[in-house]
């Protein structure tokens, strides 16, 4: 297993866009991207079997899909090669450079993820310097939380509504808080002093969902308003409100989409829109998630 150290600011590096671009056939599935984490997950099907990976300015991370395979993997001043199981996973450090050959089912996802932001995980969520610490590369990895998050992630980016970038925001963070804690030789550290919200922040952000309910609220956005990173936020927002940011964001959908099937006779597409929610089969699911009854039921009965 070869070890890369993190951070390389290398100016001689391609980006995955430019290298996605010389694939033989376009992404099945493609994410927006987001500007908090600097990620971005696509999923290709039959793709040659033979891949040139040039040296790349953000890490990924391989799940392979569609069966059980061989992958030959060629640079680096060495050759693997590994049998590896369905759902499996492989990380590759930014900067290397490899030659891939895959014999079975062409079925993958790329989970690409910025130096920057595992800098700025590493710096918070672990306490250490990024330069101390190394991102090791394996291939066809087992781990089951790991595998989870990348599988959820993708089944939300592939739905034809999904839950917006505070959901993904969240479950990029966690999967790549994983990906260090097992391939990057680092431990979480317990913070010795709880972070707070203070209370006159914690009213503007709460003023700030408020206002912003029909937009898709960003998890960066309410640290800025509260004035904390987004780790510490998150923790103290979490400490404070009983609820992770996003489901209390949801929560406070609901309750505004009962006011108004209470109080309007606006349509039910209407009513997904000025509560946040992306189409009108969207909110259907998450209100009676929450709520147990469908929105329509709801407003007869009121």
């Amino acid at each position: 297993m070869q070890d890369v150290a993190l951070k390389n600011s290398s100016p001689d590096r391609q980006s995955p866009n430019a290298w996605g671009e010389t694939f033989d056939a376009p992404p099945v599935v493609t994410s927006r991207g987001s500007a908090l984490t600097k990620t971005a997950l696509h999923r290709w099907t039959g793709t040659g079997a033979v891949m040139i990976q040039p040296p790349l300015d953000h890490h990924y991370l391989v799940l392979h899909l569609g069966g059980e395979k061989r992958v030959l993997r060629r640079g680096e001043g060495a050759s693997y090669t590994s049998d590896v199981p369905d759902r499996s996973i492989t990380l590759v450090p930014a900067g290397s450079a490899y030659r891939w050959r895959t014999e079975g089912p062409i079925d993958f996802a790329h989970f690409y993820f910025s130096p920057a932001v595992l800098d700025q995980i590493i710096i918070e969520d672990f306490d250490r310097e990024p330069r101390a610490a190394t991102l090791a590369s394996p291939i066809g990895d087992i781990d089951p939380l790991l595998q989870a998050l990348y599988g959820a992630m993708l089944d939300e980016v592939a739905a034809p509504a999904h839950a917006g970038s505070l959901y993904l925001d969240a479950m990029s963070r966690a999967l790549l808080v994983r990906v260090v804690h097992l391939h990057g030789e680092l431990t979480l550290r317990r913070c010795a002093v709880p972070y707070a919200i203070a209370p006159h922040k914690m009213r503007a952000t709460l003023d700030y969902i408020a206002a912003g309910l029909a937009d898709d609220i960003d998890i960066a956005a309410l640290a800025r308003v509260a004035g904390l990173s987004v780790f510490h936020f998150s923790r103290a927002f979490k400490r404070e409100n009983g609820r992770s940011p996003y489901a209390f964001v949801l929560d406070e959908r609901i309750k505004r989409a009962k006011f108004l099937l209470a109080t309007t006779r606006l349509p039910l597409a209407d009513i997904a829109r000025q509560c946040g929610f992306n189409s009108a089969s969207q909110f259907a699911t998450s209100f009676r998630r929450h709520a147990g009854i469908a929105p329509s039921c709801y407003r007869r009965s009121c």
